[in-house]
């Protein structure tokens, strides 16, 4: 019941529908995952009825204020948008990772609890900007 979202159970049917006392923290976890990819790549202003859903659009961002300016908005967007969109997270913080040999990735780490009733359990994500402008999500 609190492994999938309302419509991964929808897509899911029949075993969407099936609900148990016992959660499933793989599937949580994973579900988790799949809403902060699918979250990430929806850009702020395209959902109607919430305009502040997603991220924004980065392309937009001014390049020439520094590049350590631009990494430090996108990590507070990715901030807010799971403080605003991820109730199964509590204590979210998100860093950017630096990589030494591919400097223009812009790769960021997600540390959080994950909530689950009668225990909060330690969850790491990350985030990557792949080439085509898409984020990748992995745990």
């Amino acid at each position: 019941m609190f492994e999938y979202s309302l419509l991964q159970r929808v897509a899911l049917g029949d075993e969407g529908a099936n609900r148990s006392l016992e959660i499933g923290v793989d599937k949580l976890r994973h579900s988790v995952q799949l809403n902060l990819q699918n979250m990430f790549n929806v850009r702020q202003g395209s959902v109607a009825t919430l305009p502040d859903y997603g991220l924004p659009d980065f392309n937009d961002l001014d390049i020439s204020s520094g590049y350590a300016t631009a990494v430090s908005s996108i990590r507070k967007a990715i901030k807010t948008a799971l403080d605003s969109y991820e109730p199964r997270l509590s204590r979210v913080k998100v860093r950017h990772v630096w990589d030494e040999d591919n400097q223009l990735d812009l790769r960021y780490e997600i540390t959080a609890r994950l909530e689950v009733p009668d225990d909060k359990i330690r969850v790491r994500f990350e985030t990557m900007m792949a080439n085509e402008g898409l984020y990748k999500v992995s745990s």
